[in-house]
């Protein structure tokens, strides 16, 4: 192996990797029935039909399902009739469920450097009016 500053050649190479990567965060919280907006942050500005932008979702690591391929939504997956993809590659989805929760990563072309993770937290509540709840809140995750 060769040594790049007192470490082996792979380390370094790995440290690379991860500082020249241009990945995204993201936490979003919604209510139950409420339709839903996840950014695609690193998505081409120019593309406004998504060509190359596929959406994944994984409601238990290590387990990711593909529901947007290449901008098209794939019509097999269970979320496919409530889903859509806006112009600047933002996916919707309507009326969201427990089920909906997890991580979503959005991914222009096959660049993992570029992806955009979202992790996506439904709030669920026993009470009717969540504008009076101050205290209680309940976090539904999956991941």
């Amino acid at each position: 192996f060769c040594k790049c500053g007192g470490l082996f050649f792979f380390i370094c190479g790995w440290i690379q990797e991860i500082t020249s990567s241009i990945q995204a965060y993201i936490t979003l919280n919604y209510r139950l029935g409420d339709d839903a907006i996840l950014p695609c942050d690193n998505a081409p500005p120019l593309d406004s039909t998504c060509s190359i932008v596929s959406w994944f979702h994984s409601r238990e690591l290590p387990w990711t399902t593909e529901v947007v391929h290449n901008g098209n939504i794939i019509e097999k997956t269970a979320q496919a009739a409530r889903l859509s993809l806006y112009s600047n590659c933002f996916l919707g989805i309507k009326s969201i469920t427990l089920k909906d929760s997890g991580v979503y990563y959005c991914r222009p072309g096959d660049n993992n450097a570029l992806l955009t993770t979202v992790y996506l937290n439904i709030l669920t509540s026993e009470y009717n009016d969540l504008s009076e709840l101050d205290l209680l809140v309940i976090f539904r995750t999956s991941y």
